[in-house]
């Protein structure tokens, strides 16, 4: 292990960095951030988003799954594409073979449905700090998978909108 020379010089300015990302994350975390500033345009598209996609009508009787197997092939997608969970050295990117294992769970279009809904809209950073936004399901699917992975479960993913 290396050395490093007059760590003291560069620690105040860790230390302000760390404070400074906390006190963010705090604010707006809190919602204390939109009370003093006021909500965003991007935040209230957001919220119509959500709305949407929770208000997609589902025919349970004609569902292979129950809501609970479906929050659990939501998560399951989530854990096979997230890149914060796998910042490790070995991490490479999704894991196409667990997608696909949920996607061959998909029977019919109320399925596919109700997993979409399950996803909801989920806070996706490609770049650890900068950038998090919340998108769907099809969303990430779409910056994760090559169009090859795409097309293989195209016709799920349209089940999902147009159902």
């Amino acid at each position: 292990m290396v050395p490093i020379k007059n760590i003291g010089a560069y620690l105040p300015m860790l230390i302000l960095a760390v404070i400074c990302y906390a006190a963010y994350r705090a604010l707006n975390g809190s919602g204390l951030f939109n009370q003093v500033f006021g909500e965003t345009e991007e935040q209230k598209n957001t919220q119509k988003t959500d709305d949407i996609i929770k208000s997609i009508p589902v025919d349970i009787s004609k569902a292979t799954i129950t809501n609970a197997q479906a929050s659990i092939f939501a998560e399951r997608l989530q854990k096979a594409m997230n890149p914060i969970s796998g910042f490790s050295a070995d991490y490479d990117g999704s894991d196409e073979t667990a997608i696909f294992s949920v996607f061959a769970q998909m029977n019919n279009k109320q399925d596919a449905k109700m997993i979409y809904k399950a996803f909801g809209l989920r806070a996706y950073t490609s770049n650890w700090i900068l950038d998090n936004d919340r998108i769907d399901l099809i969303a990430w699917l779409h910056k994760e998978l090559s169009p090859s992975d795409i097309a293989k479960i195209s016709t799920k993913l349209n089940w999902m909108v147009y159902g």
